[in-house]
């Protein structure tokens, strides 16, 4: 097989695909689809190119691109200061390119630890090539023969421009020895959190959204008060008390759990509940909610749903999402039906409610 290799850094897996009896050519100018014609297959890690439409027609399943970020966090420039500096998953992807700017199917991913009290930038950025090197190597016979099938990424993530970095020039005073950890310290002085900011358009409302991965001490325990509340607990599927270390370990989990997502819901820094998504996919999700019991605002249920609404259309881009609801929750089973649901199925004592998003 011809290979094209686009980036100095294609040097690293040229070995291996010499040894397997490829024939490779690096190229790090900008290329035009002249220069493509007599390729079978066009690998891409660390070119300063963009690929042009045409190229990538003239190769469909037989492109790809190595990029040392969890996509689809931190697509686009400077992905290993980014996942600092935003305090997102960080790791390694080789996924199909597309039109789109690190947007395609992803065909192998991992995440990767570090260690922040002594990482710097350059020793964070070593190991990620290493790591995205190891992938391709330990996989190179079935990327190259189309044995991955591709899954598409899930939700929006996170885009950079090399532009983007210029108001934190003067923290990466030592360049790639800068510690990661000095990184972290200068994001959380300029940032006041990771919250996501939605209008409710059908009353203009404001929100917000906090991740749980993000939720400080003192709310994370709050949120336990809140799941172990009679209220919440006993509408829910499994309603044992949940001690501490379970819950912490949840939360835990949810960092590396791409199918599912909890939200507290803010409003003037008020706490009014939590929303949830389960089972996403890139056409649908369940989606759940309970009320801060501690509250004596009327109309939470309502908002925590068209909340839900707004981000699983706007962000995750679904086209519909389900809900389940205790048979005996008359005031669940009357939210959901005031915000457009409808019933599909009994289950037990369950019933399961639709609502098409477009």
């Amino acid at each position: 097989m011809n290979i094209l290799l686009l980036g100095e850094k294609c040097s690293l897996i040229n070995d291996t695909l010499n040894l397997k009896g490829h024939n490779t050519f690096l190229f790090t100018d900008k290329i035009v689809a002249e220069n493509v014609l007599n390729y079978d297959f066009i690998i891409s890690f660390g070119y300063r190119h963009i690929i042009s439409k045409d190229i990538i027609d003239l190769f469909p399943d037989k492109i790809i691109n190595m990029h040392i970020s969890f996509l689809p966090y931190n697509k686009g420039a400077d992905p290993n200061l980014w996942s600092y500096l935003e305090n997102s998953p960080k790791g390694v992807t080789i996924h199909k390119i597309d039109k789109g700017i690190n947007t395609g199917d992803i065909l192998l991913q991992k995440e990767v630890q570090d260690n922040i009290e002594t990482d710097t930038l350059k020793t964070s950025f070593n190991r990620l090539i290493d790591e995205i090197v190891i992938l391709f190597n330990d996989n190179a016979d079935d990327i190259l023969n189309g044995r991955f099938q591709g899954q598409k990424q899930l939700g929006n993530g996170s885009m950079h421009y090399l532009r983007n970095k210029e108001k934190y020039l003067y923290v990466l005073n030592n360049g790639y020895d800068t510690l990661v950890k000095d990184l972290i310290t200068e994001s959380s002085n300029n940032k006041t959190n990771n919250d996501i900011y939605l209008t409710l358009s059908d009353n203009n409302m404001n929100v917000s959204l906090r991740n749980f991965i993000y939720c400080n001490t003192g709310l994370v325990n709050e949120i336990l008060l809140w799941r172990n509340h009679e209220t919440i607990r006993l509408n829910s599927k499994n309603n044992h008390i949940i001690n501490i270390e379970e819950h912490y370990k949840f939360i835990q989990f949810l960092k590396h759990d791409k199918k599912q997502m909890y939200f507290v819901v803010l409003q003037n820094n008020i706490y009014l509940g939590v929303i949830s998504f389960a089972d996403i996919n890139t056409e649908s999700a369940y989606i759940g909610y309970y009320k801060n019991p501690f509250t004596n605002m009327h109309g939470i249920g309502r908002l925590l749903i068209k909340s839900a609404k707004n981000y699983a259309y706007n962000t995750l881009g679904l086209k519909e999402i389900y809900m389940e609801v205790f048979n005996n929750n008359d005031i669940s089973k009357h939210c959901v039906l005031q915000e457009g649901f409808e019933e599909i199925s009994k289950q037990n004592n369950l019933i399961i409610y639709k609502l098409r998003l477009k």
